[in-house]
């Protein structure tokens, strides 16, 4: 199929957004990441540190395979971390290092100095985002391929939608325009 082709066009558009999804929440998920394991007892310091070598030397130190699981939500049900080769757990790990580093400090220079310090100033957004899409490029991991990351044997249930449907007409408590909906599931409100 050629790239003039209007189904391969359509088809590469639809990749690219779901490249976008999906970066976009790896991104979200290191930083939960980060600052769920900086608010467990005895991590509390790591809130204070600023500098990009101390603090890549704290999360290494402290590296949990289970948090590559907790960045890449997407992939732990298709790929066997635990089958992975050495060069591809090596990988994970440099990754999820990487990704929860550089998420902390896009953090700290969006909320915190926008600009006011000189070693954070070169990590706003743009600067993430870029970095991201050059992580696969550390000359240490040339060799690596899809081989390196088996596909797990049972793949785990897709997770759905529940997908209602509601006939409005009958979900009312009279059928006047206006008429409040009957709400299924109990809402809990402010006091």
């Amino acid at each position: 199929m050629s790239p003039s082709n209007k189904i391969y066009q359509e088809f590469e558009k639809r990749v690219r957004d779901l490249y976008k999804s999906w970066k976009n929440k790896t991104l979200d998920n290191a930083v939960l990441t980060f600052r769920r394991w900086g608010q467990l007892p005895g991590n509390e310091g790591v809130f204070d540190c600023e500098d990009q070598k101390a603090l890549r030397k704290i999360i290494s130190n402290n590296y949990v395979p289970s948090w590559s699981a907790e960045i890449f939500t997407f992939a732990h049900q298709v790929i066997s971390y635990q089958e992975c080769t050495e060069l591809g757990k090596r990988w994970l790990r440099y990754v999820t290092i990487q990704l929860m580093l550089r998420t902390r400090l896009n953090e700290l220079y969006d909320f915190k100095y926008k600009g006011k310090s000189e070693s954070l100033s070169k990590h706003n957004r743009s600067y993430l985002l870029a970095a991201f899409d050059a992580l696969h490029k550390l000359h240490t991991f040339s060799d690596m391929s899809l081989d390196d990351f088996p596909f797990c044997q049972t793949h785990g249930p897709r997770p759905r939608v529940r997908r209602y449907v509601v006939d409005i007409n009958e979900d009312t408590e009279d059928s006047g325009p206006l008429a409040p909906l009957i709400c299924s599931v109990p809402v809990q409100l402010p006091d």
